[in-house]
This record gives structure tokens, C-alpha cells and sequence, in this order.
């Protein structure tokens, strides 16, 4: 059977201390657990990261995720501006590449995660030598 990581509350507080002042229980962690394994999986050896910074990947997007569900008035991106009278502000959006980077850019923790993920290389399509993608010398490619 595969080995899973599972946050731990003691872990997750000495890890971020920060999060440790909103008083989160284990069950926080464990209902946060199914969208954090959206942004990058639990079962060891599953991606291609050593086990290490795949745990610390898996308590990034929890961390993630338990910051937007606990604060979500706090994700508005970096402040570039502000005024008092009339109460305005301005945020600049993080340059991304993809939806999955833009989602993760709203916390510091998505941030980090976003650098763990950069490591990983999907497996490229295998491809054959023939110059010819579909057909050999012979007819049809078989």
C-alpha cells in the first residue's frame, strides 16, 4: 500500500506559526485535504519530487488552502496604492502562466508551492527517429 502524507496539526503549527494564531484543530487540516490534493498529491513517489519536498508541498497547499478559507478578505494581491479619504486601493496582479499559478499566486504559501511544482518535468510523448511522422518506407507506420 502507497504511503500517504497526512498533515499533522503539531507539525503544520511549528512549520507556520503565522496560521498557528487562528487556533486550527486536526479536522481543519483533514477537511482542507481534499482540495489540497488538487494542487499537488499526497501519496509519496506519486510525482517526480523526493519525499521531503513533497511533504513540504503538501503543507504549502494546505496552508493554502486553510488561509483562503480563513481569510478571505485577504487575497487581493500586492498593494501598489491607496487613499484615505473616499477609501480606495490598488493591487497588482502577479504575472502568471496558467490558471492553476494565478489560483495558487493569491497566498504566500501558493507562492512557495508554485515553486515545488516548477520542479516537476511531465513525462514527454515518446517519439520515434523515422523522419516521417506517419509513414515509414514501407507504407503505414505500424
Amino acid at each position: 500500500m502507497p504511503e500517504i502524507i497526512i498533515p499533522i496539526i503539531d507539525e503544520f503549527n511549528k512549520r507556520f506559526p503565522d496560521l498557528a494564531a487562528l487556533n486550527l484543530t486536526q479536522e481543519d487540516l483533514d477537511d482542507a485535504q481534499p482540495r489540497a490534493k488538487s494542487c499537488i498529491s499526497n501519496v509519496v513517489g506519486e510525482i517526480l519530487l523526493e519525499k521531503d519536498l513533497q511533504t513540504q508541498g503538501v503543507y504549502l497547499a494546505t496552508a493554502h488552502v486553510l488561509f483562503l478559507l480563513k481569510n478571505p478578505d485577504k487575497t487581493g494581491g500586492r498593494l501598489t496604492s491607496a487613499t484615505e479619504g473616499g477609501v480606495s486601493a490598488g493591487f497588482q496582479p502577479v504575472p502568471v502562466n496558467s490558471i492553476r499559478d494565478w489560483a495558487l499566486s493569491r497566498t504566500e504559501y501558493g507562492l512557495e508551492l508554485i515553486q515545488i511544482l516548477n520542479l516537476i518535468q511531465p513525462p514527454l510523448p515518446e517519439k520515434g527517429s523515422d523522419p516521417y511522422p506517419y509513414y515509414t518506407t514501407g507504407g503505414w507506420r505500424v
